[in-house]
């Protein structure tokens, strides 16, 4: 028997970073470690299988991701080297929620939504309709990405960074 923090390490020998992301967040959204739990087991697997894909997902981890999908998109940016992007943020407008997004940069006014499976049901794509006209009236500029987008990860990462670069106010 082993603790999570010692099995996400011994996972991330075989699996590759944007899974031993998306483990991670998992596991502390579950409250089965911390991330002082992860970080002391890769501080002390040094030189063991695992520990170098462990060492890059650590600072990518978060515990507001909610589904493998959002993950397995976060990592890909950050390891391309994009800003690390808040997790399921509240978007309001002018004092009025709107929405909980899955990824956003509030500087640039761009959200990333995933749209899984359960966004193909008519209502539901309806819903989303609605939430993502007022999230555009409101000024931001919403992405939707599908599972088509995880499977060419350098175009995804490729479309986000142009959008982000396009939409940084100058210095």
């Amino acid at each position: 028997m082993t603790t999570p923090a010692r099995t996400w390490l011994d996972c991330a020998a075989d699996i590759h970073v944007v899974h031993t992301v998306a483990m991670g967040d998992a596991a502390l959204r579950g409250n089965l470690t911390t991330i002082r739990d992860l970080d002391t087991m890769t501080r002390w697997a040094f030189r063991r299988r695992g520990v170098v894909n462990a060492r890059l997902a650590l600072p990518i981890l978060d515990p507001r991701a909610e589904s493998p999908s959002e993950s397995f998109v976060r990592a890909h940016l950050v390891l391309a080297g994009i800003p690390q992007p808040e997790c399921n943020a509240n978007i309001h407008d002018q004092g009025r929620w709107i929405a909980r997004v899955d990824l956003c940069w509030r500087l640039q006014r761009v959200i990333v939504e995933y749209d899984g499976a359960v966004h193909l049901e008519e209502r539901q794509r309806r819903r989303d309709a609605v939430r993502r006209n007022e999230l555009q009236d409101a000024g931001w500029m919403v992405l939707t990405l599908t599972a088509d987008d995880l499977r060419r990860p350098t175009d995804m990462v490729r479309r986000i960074e142009h959008v982000l670069l396009r939409r940084t106010p100058p210095r």
